[in-house]
């Protein structure tokens, strides 16, 4: 009875320990959990700021798609862009830092953003009095970068958003359509949503006089049939009015906002919009060279 008492004791302990071994085993080898661009795209669903997932994706295992497009893509679904900057330092490997060295703002900087701030912004899809309503939304895209201190804190291509405040559709007797609208934001690197100020109106062609002038013409050619044609000519409508895609706007900061914004590289290339480097290379306007030391050729008279 006693052996089999002893048998007993040594066939569990072998078995809890083979048990234990296997599940060792098996935890090691399980796969590390590896961030995708997926993930990245449910963080920011998910309401997480910039500063948040950037840690996230430098002590991570990373297999991201930086591919251009792919990376349009995820600008226009709302990832911020010093997350996309992330994305690309590390695309796909193990961690590019420990939990211990993590400086989310190793390559990035805290700047105001001042109230007046002026932004180019470029319309992208034409709207219309004859079928937009108050509240409609107008979109917008930057064109040229905003830079505070060399630190880039709107990128070109950043959405703007405006939307409709008042519209009249076109009417007959040659009434023109009207349009209101004005600009409410744009979303700087780090996702923030800055406020803009900028008010806007187009107003259709107004063809009242052309038709009451065209009514009275034909009118006197087919008398005495003048009311019918007259009626005819009052219902004709005017112009609509059509914000049009294309067209440039300036847009003003409405109060002052603290971005995070990316710092250039070391030995990188800084990117200046075409006004300033056409400001640094244009030639000094004082010209307080010696009389006489500049020689100009051509025929002598």
């Amino acid at each position: 009875m006693r052996i089999k008492t002893i048998l007993s004791v040594c066939l569990l302990l072998t078995i809890g320990f083979a048990g234990q071994g296997t599940r060792g085993q098996s935890t090691a080898s399980a796969p590390l959990r590896v961030l995708r661009n997926n993930d990245v795209l449910q963080m920011v669903a998910d309401g997480m700021k910039s500063a948040e997932i950037i840690p996230r994706i430098q002590t991570s295992n990373c297999n991201f798609d930086i591919f251009p497009p792919v990376l349009r893509d995820l600008r226009r679904r709302g990832v911020p862009e010093t997350v996309l900057v992330a994305m690309q330092n590390a695309p796909v490997g193990p961690p590019t830092l420990r939990a211990a060295e993590v400086n989310a703002n190793a390559a990035f900087a805290r700047k105001d953003i001042r109230n007046g701030t002026v932004i180019e912004v470029e319309s992208v899809v034409p709207v219309s009095s004859g079928k937009a309503v108050v509240g409609t939304p107008i979109t917008f895209i930057v064109s040229k970068r905003v830079f505070i201190d060399n630190v880039l804190v709107i990128e070109r291509g950043a959405v703007a958003t405006g939307r409709v405040t008042k519209v009249r559709k076109a009417a007959v007797l040659g009434r023109a359509g009207m349009l209101a609208w004005e600009m409410v934001s744009v979303t700087a690197v780090d996702g923030t949503r800055i406020g803009l100020k900028l008010t806007g109106e187009q107003k259709g062609a107004n063809k009242a006089a052309l038709m009451a002038g065209g009514a009275a013409a034909t009118a006197a050619l087919i008398f005495p049939y003048s009311s019918p044609v007259a009626l005819i000519w009052g219902l004709k409508k005017g112009d609509e009015a059509v914000l049009r895609g294309s067209k440039v706007f300036f847009a003003a900061v409405n109060s002052d906002v603290a971005v995070t914004g990316i710092q250039p590289r070391q030995g990188g290339v800084v990117y200046h919009d075409r006004e300033t480097v056409k400001a640094s290379a244009a030639p000094p306007t004082s010209t307080n060279f010696p009389r006489g030391s500049v020689k100009f050729g051509g025929s002598k008279n």
